[in-house]
Order: structure tokens, then C-alpha cells, then sequence
């Protein structure tokens, strides 16, 4: 099972061995896995977890990036069928009667007076509200992008090669993705999903490994 986390080289030179050539090198990471079973126990169900972390954020960004989608379309609806001043300029009358621009401006009674009116044209109200629905969508876009980067960055640690991690980094590299999990993330995670349980403590052997 651990098989899958050794390097190309690790795994070329234990089928090597096991066909009675002695050639390839190992990791300083494969010795680690091949020679302490805990340790791999650990770094295997870590390594599922951080699976679980980057499937549940990508199909978070996904549904995330629709949904930003959707908002702009809808604002860009809104805008569309605004009243236009002589300018251009779009314009909309607030529940009170007061027009506004589209950039948050008073407009006179007399640019008001200007105007075409249909009688179809959206409120200053509807226009605010998918305004701010655009701005919240675009935000939860920018924040799954940005816990993306964090995951990517733990996987980038857990899989040093040269430098592997101790089961205290593997162990605080999960508590702190799961601290700072968006809840639209962690909706997404496996139920079931549990940090394994790491001891600080462990020490590792890292000899040559018996094959």
C-alpha cells in the first residue's frame, strides 16, 4: 500500500532486488516509509486526507466558479435594462424616488427628467442587491483559490523528498488545513474523514532497509 508513495527510484530498485540486481537509490522519504511501519501508517493516512482536502476543494471551486458565473450574468441583466442618462450614464431611481448612478452618484431631478422612462427599468435596490451578490461571489472564488495554494503548499512539504516530514509536521500540517478549511470545503469532505493520530514523539530509523 505504502508503494504508491515511493519515488520511480525507490521502487525500481525494490524490484531490482527482488530480481537479484543491486542498482538505483533511495530517498531519504522511501527509507523513512520502508523502515518504520508507524511511521508509514501515519504518512499513508495523512496522505489520503490531503487527497480528500484537494478533491473537496476543487469541486468546491468549481461550484463556486458557476456560482460567480451566474452573478455576473444577473448583474450584467440588471445593467442591461437600466435607464441611461444622455450620456449613457446608467441610472437608477431608489424606492424614494431619487436617482442614483450606477457608481453610487445622485443624479438631479432635471438628468431624471432627461431620461426615457419604460416603466421596466430595475430599482437602485435591485441593482445594489446583485451587485453585492457578485462581490460575495467573487470573494468565496478568491478565498477557495487562495486555500488551494495552502493545500498545495502542505502536499509540496509532506512530499519533500530530501527533507521528509516528522510526524509532528505531518500531524500540525493537517491541524492548520483543517483550522482554516472554508466551510464551503469542508461540506465537501468525506464524513468519515479523521486526522490520524500522530505521536510528536516517534523516531525514525532510516538504515539501509532489509528486502
Amino acid at each position: 500500500r505504502i508503494g504508491r508513495f515511493l519515488s520511480p527510484e525507490a521502487r525500481e530498485l525494490l524490484l531490482n532486488k527482488r530480481n537479484g540486481k543491486v542498482s538505483g537509490s533511495m530517498t531519504a522519504l522511501d527509507l523513512m516509509l520502508l523502515n518504520d511501519p508507524a511511521y508509514a501508517e501515519i504518512y499513508s493516512k495523512a496522505m489520503n486526507r490531503l487527497s480528500d482536502y484537494e478533491s473537496a476543494t476543487e469541486r468546491t471551486l468549481n461550484k463556486s466558479l458557476l456560482e460567480a458565473e451566474t452573478a455576473t450574468n444577473e448583474l450584467n441583466q440588471i445593467l442591461g435594462n437600466a435607464a441611461q442618462t444622455s450620456d449613457g450614464t446608467r441610472a437608477f431611481k431608489d424606492t424614494k424616488g431619487v436617482l442614483w448612478s450606477e457608481n453610487h452618484e445622485k443624479l438631479s431631478e432635471q438628468v431624471a427628467d432627461q431620461i426615457e422612462w419604460r416603466g421596466l427599468e430595475p430599482t437602485r435596490e435591485q441593482y445594489l442587491q446583485k451587485l453585492e451578490g457578485k462581490k460575495l461571489a467573487d470573494k468565496k472564488v478568491n478565498e477557495i483559490r487562495i486555500f488551494q495554494t495552502e493545500v498545495g503548499a502542505v502536499r509540496e512539504r509532506l512530499t519533500d523528498p530530501d527533507k521528509p516530514p516528522t510526524s509532528e509536521d505531518i500531524h500540525n500540517a493537517l491541524k492548520t488545513l483543517e483550522e482554516r478549511t472554508p466551510e464551503e470545503v469542508s461540506s465537501e469532505l468525506p464524513k468519515n474523514g479523521i486526522s490520524p493520530t500522530m505521536n510528536a514523539e516517534h523516531s525514525f530509523d532510516i538504515s539501509v532497509p532489509i528486502l
